[in-house]
């Protein structure tokens, strides 16, 4: 569960490059956008998936394609559920933002001083962290804590349904940890998400899933999201590989709780994302230091503000968002850039090595010839 939909390099340069070789703009850019749509979903593969684009004069278009379910036969529709994997991280990002703005918990304050506090909150697992005493809950969010990521571990990559808590998997994870120091350098860590996921379960005295369901959802009103429980499975979800075989069931929601456990559709992924970005569920500032790289030790830029990725590409073109997968039958996409004001989520239950590559790339260059043809 990594990042490369960011990944398109010369995609977007040619994006910005060719506005102004637009002769002509279509006027029935919702019908361009489902044949994108259609054409990626079909070379993924995947039997279906979803788009969202809301346009910088706010024209919304929330499309689908194929099918949600194989057996039983069902087609997918835009408020169909899929699982968003690593875009579930904004969530847990923006709960621990809102318990710092609360004002029960500081940026600044270490993991270890944090288990000196609650020490049954990861089954005494940090003191095996070298550098738990200067990790910070900032670093955290940032992904320059140096922690080690539990998925590329060999416990785990051959066996994903197994059912495990927090607390046995930050443990894990420990005995493998090296030498990287905090704020050295981005680091990508699913471990660092578990570890932010059980603070807010110890400050705010509820389950993970409880919080996230009465301080997001129901407050934006997402409709169609839910945080998959530990033990009780997926629920109404479907995801295949690219033989079109299920494999819904091939992860359990033990294994990414916390870090990408939330099932959700790409209209309500969009709601969520213009949500933080206009301040809806936090502070202002805090809203904007969300998309801030964060420095480096040596000053460069980390790939991440606090829990979105920032990629921005040497012609000045810009995205904010997150990726979720590509993995075991879903691949996820939530992106916004700032130039063009568009925002765009694209889901598939499908998963194949260049999934959020393609699904990222849907929209952009018609998104920015539609604006053109707007001036």
């Amino acid at each position: 569960m990594h990042t490369a939909v960011y990944r398109m390099l010369v995609r977007f340069s040619f994006v910005l490059c060719s506005i102004a070789a637009v002769h002509e703009v279509r006027a029935d850019i919702g019908a361009d956008l489902q044949l994108e749509l259609n054409k990626v979903i079909a070379q993924i593969p995947a039997p279906g998936g979803q788009l969202y684009v809301k346009l910088s004069d706010g024209t919304v278009h929330s499309l689908s394609t194929g099918q949600f379910s194989i057996v039983p036969d069902k087609p997918m529709t835009a408020t169909s559920p899929m699982k968003m994997w690593s875009i579930s991280k904004t969530f847990t990002h923006v709960s621990i933002l809102m318990l710092i703005e609360s004002g029960a918990l500081r940026p600044d304050r270490t993991l270890s001083s944090i288990e000196e506090e609650f020490p049954d909150l990861y089954q005494g697992a940090l003191k095996h962290y070298p550098g738990s005493g200067a990790v910070t809950v900032r670093d955290l969010l940032s992904h320059t804590s140096g922690i080690i990521d539990y998925m590329v571990l060999p416990e785990y990559l051959s066996n994903w349904n197994q059912v495990l808590s927090p607390g046995a998997i930050i443990l894990t994870a420990s005995k493998h940890q090296d030498s990287v120091r905090p704020r050295t350098r981005s680091r990508y860590s699913n471990t660092a998400m578990l570890i932010l996921a059980r603070i807010i379960e110890s400050l705010s005295g509820m389950p993970y899933e409880r919080y996230i369901e009465e301080r997001i959802i129901r407050p934006i009103g997402l409709k169609h999201t839910a945080v998959a429980a530990q033990n009780d499975g997926w629920g109404p979800v479907h995801g295949y590989d690219s033989g079109f075989r299920e494999v819904t069931t091939s992860v359990s929601p033990s294994m990414v709780w916390g870090t990408g456990a939330v099932i959700s559709c790409a209209s309500d992924i969009g709601l969520w994302f213009e949500a933080v970005l206009h301040a809806k569920v936090l502070a202002p500032a805090t809203a904007k230091d969300i998309f801030i790289p964060v420095k480096l030790e040596n000053g460069a830029d980390a790939d991440y503000g606090l829990g979105f990725h920032i990629k921005k590409y040497a012609n000045g073109f810009e995205l904010y968002g997150h990726g979720g997968g590509p993995l075991k039958g879903n691949s996820a996409t939530m992106q916004y850039s700032p130039q063009l004001k568009a925002y765009v989520v694209a889901m598939a239950n499908g998963a194949s090595g260049n999934a959020n590559v393609l699904l990222g790339a849907i929209g952009w260059q018609r998104i920015a010839e539609y604006n053109r043809g707007k001036k």
